[in-house]
């Protein structure tokens, strides 16, 4: 995102205290800028109207550069509602940052992009700045991945045989299929995992040699060569040995080898094997005795004897039995031998095929913008890019195989002391979280920087949380210009609220008539004015207590407050109007309500300003109901009307700084778009809550606006500036 606010630096000229783009001196440098610019560039029109596109975006979508001009970017879109969200985003914040969206190429083809956007002047018209990446690719290999991921779990769950993992240094078994659990005997995969190789085998193999020895040159070989097969005598956990066929694969994930095993019982097969001995024994001790007797038959009587060609059948029989028993044998070790190969090519398939895909999906995180690490279940950080490295100050090294905790330290802010509450939280609910606006995170230097980060959980096949992805951003650059921005706001409020304080003085002395008497038009316009400096003193005023809450300067101070006394004390200040516009109060109180600790001047200034809107917005002969009751462990506060309401449309607009819907602006034209703004700021300073319901159908019309206040009441807050009462 920073690479435009430079460019925007860059391309404008500061004319009256507004930026201003100069389209026609900045075009020439915008081209050749982004015709070398690595990723998609364009400039849009809020309404659309494409302006710039860079060769990139044009490449991307398979335009020429003359067609590309001619389209609009609603065009562009798979889902109209989707530019709604964004457009919505922008108007909310000012920016969009890492917004994903699904567009249409000129083939129709859909293409996945993320979309970064600053907003830019040219006179009073704003228009859209952006960069667009394709993250088709990534998502293309997350999809080969996981399919590569399911197939393996498949085999690795329903196999016949057991497989196993063995981890180094001293290589434990670490995982263990459910043919595994069966084979060996044990209650679970964790009782397994707490055995080494040589605890489930006999003290000593079948060739003399110490199991534990043998054990340790087997996977010596295996490690050395890739993979080793061997014979191998196990022993059931507190039970039998038996025999196995063992199939060793090296195994290499992010440069760490572990070896996966394939072990086939074949205690059947040797028992076959000793009963077609004993049975080939059988009949050498049978053909040592019958072949004297026909030797003898055949010298004394030639061919002719009976008994003689009834033994010589006896004996072809013989050996045609032990034949077909030998060939039937044969053929099943074969199948055997050609099954563990299949088997040991099919998984080797899939190791490739995940190493490949592993490589392609962490060149593609190594190449971005932004930090990505994985944490495991057990808070272990097993993978980096090196943007966690460039923006947290640590080295790669000193961040993976680590604690999570100890050298990625997220806080909700500069306040917090909890550190990584919204990992911890995505890994106990497996829902994807943001980080709130302020989130910052602590370097090894200490400093601590603003961040935009979302903690994404990570499933297993059968869905179960085992670890958690945390994509974030440095907001450094960002959050400077807002504080710059913020800064200059309440700079100028304080130099406008001290001239004003004392126009409206001088007003009221000529009013007085201390300076001397009035005519009657003189006196109209007088008031005329003293009415527009008030309206310009509480926007001053709104502008200035805005200021303090987004620089977090302001504090709380709680004290023993009765919300009922407070919600009054504001209607009593707006009496005069209401009763001009005959308004009437309806008053709807749970006597259950508690005295709660909050700050009487944040109070004062939230019930001003809902009563001011209900008041302002609700015709002559209206109703306003206010309501206080218990939910859970808050206070909920409640002031409905029955105005013009707010249009669906405008319902998530209403709390956006400067906002106001076009029916409010024909009802009341002193309105400033920043009272809702400042509620809800000064709501969520003490972690509560606002929303507002207008159900807008057919005759029924209105708007009830509801805010929370925590029973436990809000918490001390040390700050430099109080926030000013109206």
């Amino acid at each position: 995102m920073s690479i435009f606010f430079d460019i925007f630096k860059e391309t404008t000229n500061t004319k009256d205290g507004l930026s201003e783009l100069n389209l026609n001196a900045g075009k020439e440098f915008f081209l050749r800028l982004f015709s070398v610019f690595p990723v998609s560039a364009f400039l849009t029109t809020t309404d659309g109207k494409i302006l710039m596109s860079n060769a990139q975006m044009e490449q991307m979508f398979g335009y020429s550069h003359e067609e590309f001009l001619r389209r609009s970017s609603p065009e562009l879109y798979a889902d109209q509602n989707v530019r709604k969200e964004l457009i919505k985003i922008f108007l909310r914040d000012g920016y969009v940052r890492n917004f994903p969206a699904t567009l249409k190429k000129c083939s129709g083809e859909p293409l996945d992009v993320s979309m970064n956007i600053v907003g830019v002047h040219e006179g009073k018209e704003i228009h859209l700045l952006g960069m667009m990446e394709n993250v088709s690719a990534i998502k293309d290999i997350k999809k080969e991945l996981a399919e590569a991921k399911e197939k393996f779990a498949f085999l690795y769950q329903n196999s016949n045989d057991a497989i196993m993992q063995l981890s180094p240094p001293d290589w434990q078994f670490t995982a263990g299929n459910p043919a595994t659990i069966k084979m060996f005997q044990v209650k679970s995969e964790e009782e397994f995992v707490s055995l080494a190789p040589w605890e489930l085998s006999p003290e000593y193999q079948p060739d003399g040699q110490r199991s534990s020895d043998k054990a340790k040159a087997m996977i010596d070989k295996a490690i050395k060569e890739g993979s080793n097969s061997f014979e191998w005598t196990h022993k059931r956990y507190k039970g039998d040995n038996f025999p196995v066929e063992v199939f060793l694969i090296r195994m290499e994930v992010r440069g760490s080898s572990f070896l996966q095993a394939i072990v086939r019982d074949i205690s059947e097969q040797k028992k076959a094997v000793r009963s077609l001995e004993a049975f080939i024994q059988k009949t050498k001790e049978r053909i040592s005795i019958v072949l004297p007797d026909i030797e003898n038959a055949l010298l004394k009587k030639g061919g002719e004897n009976q008994q003689c060609n009834d033994q010589l059948d006896c004996l072809l029989s013989s050996i045609d039995s032990i034949v077909s028993v030998m060939e039937d044998k044969t053929a099943y070790l074969e199948n055997v031998r050609k099954t563990m190969v299949s088997l040991s090519s099919e998984l080797s398939a899939e190791k490739d095929k995940l190493s490949e895909l592993n490589v392609r999906l962490e060149t593609t995180l190594k190449s971005i913008g932004d930090g990505v690490f994985v944490v495991d279940k057990t808070g272990i950080v097993t993978f980096g890019n090196p943007a966690v490295a460039e923006i947290t100050g640590y080295d790669i090294e000193e961040v993976i195989g680590k604690k999570c905790c100890t050298a990625l330290r997220f806080y909700s802010s500069n306040k917090e002391l909890e550190v990584n509450t919204d990992i911890k939280e995505t890994m106990s609910s497996g829902v994807e979280r943001r980080m709130p606006p302020n989130a910052v995170l602590q370097k090894k230097n200490g400093q601590k920087i603003p961040v935009s980060a979302v903690v994404s959980p990570m499933r297993n096949n059968v869905e179960e949380v085992i670890g958690c992805v945390v994509v974030f951003s440095d907001m450094t650059k960002e959050r400077g210009l807002d504080k710059a921005k913020t800064g200059f706001v309440s700079l100028a409020s304080h130099q406008l609220r001290t001239p004003l304080s004392t126009i409206l003085w001088y007003i009221e002395m000529l009013l007085s008539g201390d300076v001397g008497g009035l005519e009657e038009k003189q006196r109209e316009y007088l008031e005329d004015i003293q009415k527009l400096c008030v309206r310009m003193t509480s926007m001053v005023v709104a502008l200035l207590n805005t200021a303090k809450i987004e620089m977090g300067t302001f504090a709380i101070k709680p004290m023993p407050i009765n919300i009922f006394d407070s919600l009054m004390a504001s209607f009593e200040s707006m009496r005069p109007i209401a009763e001009k516009k005959n308004i009437f109060l309806e008053k709807r109180i749970s006597p259950e309500v508690p005295t709660v600790a909050a700050d009487p001047k944040l109070l004062g200034i939230v019930f001003d300003n809902l009563f001011s809107n209900a008041i302002n917005y609700t015709l002559n002969g209206g109703h306003i109901l206010v309501s206080i009751d218990l939910k859970d462990d808050d206070i909920v506060i409640s002031v409905a009307d029955d105005g013009i309401g707010i249009l669906p449309e405008d319902k998530e607009k209403v709390f956006a700084k400067l906002f106001r819907s076009d029916n409010a602006k024909e009802t009341d034209v002193s309105g400033t778009g920043i009272g809702l703004y400042l509620t809800k700021s000064l709501v969520e300073s003490w972690n509560g809550s606002i929303y507002c319901e207008s159900p807008q159908k057919g005759k029924e019309k209105g708007t009830t606006f509801f805010v929370t206040i925590p029973i436990s009441g809000m918490k001390e807050r040390a700050g430099k500036e109080n926030i000013i009462s109206n």
